[in-house]
């Protein structure tokens, strides 16, 4: 899927040297990859070229606040989002990805779609958990009526230290 023209970079027309390129992402963006956990948010996007005689270095800079799922009652969450990651960009017969960071585009090619590098780094930048905080008395923000029903599906933990006699098990050789 393509974002459309608004992330294409046309490097062919560019003198060596450093270019800068910035879009402000908001709902629409992510609204054009309807599998992305990203449901929404504000994400100001700085791409850095750097252009060389032989290849290109674009350093992809993120920052600003996605919309995702709480991953505890699933209602939308504003988290922070930050990121930078480098794409170096090589030349040859045909176009294809060698590596996370190194992309070989064919000769013929002059210009560079960003929107899905855009969009995978968006992804990286999300935290690892992405929950509702608690309020000023320590009481989540989650969604109170998806918190009481998962406190009736609730299982007590069993100690660690109590031993079951099925845990044991004995071995025999034949």
């Amino acid at each position: 899927m393509t974002a459309g023209d608004t992330y294409i970079i046309p490097f062919k027309g560019l003198s060596a040297g450093i270019h800068e390129f910035r879009w402000t992402l908001d709902d629409r963006f992510f609204g054009r990859f309807p599998e992305s956990e990203i449901l929404g948010g504000s994400l100001d996007v700085l791409v850095t070229l750097n252009k060389k005689s032989r290849f290109l270095e674009l350093d992809f800079r993120l920052e600003g606040t996605l919309k995702v799922p709480c991953d505890r009652c699933l209602d939308p969450v504003a988290v922070p989002s930050s990121l930078q990651s480098v794409l170096i960009v090589r030349f040859g017969d045909t176009t294809h990805e060698e590596t996370d960071e190194l992309l070989i585009l064919a000769y013929e090619e002059h210009e560079l779609d960003v929107a899905q590098y855009i969009y995978e780094y968006a992804h990286l930048s999300l935290p690892f958990r992405k929950v509702h905080g608690t309020d000023q008395a320590g009481q989540s923000l989650c969604n109170p009526e998806m918190m009481k029903k998962l406190e009736q599906y609730l299982v007590e933990r069993i100690p660690e230290d109590t031993e079951d006699e099925n845990d044991e098990m004995e071995f025999v050789n034949n």
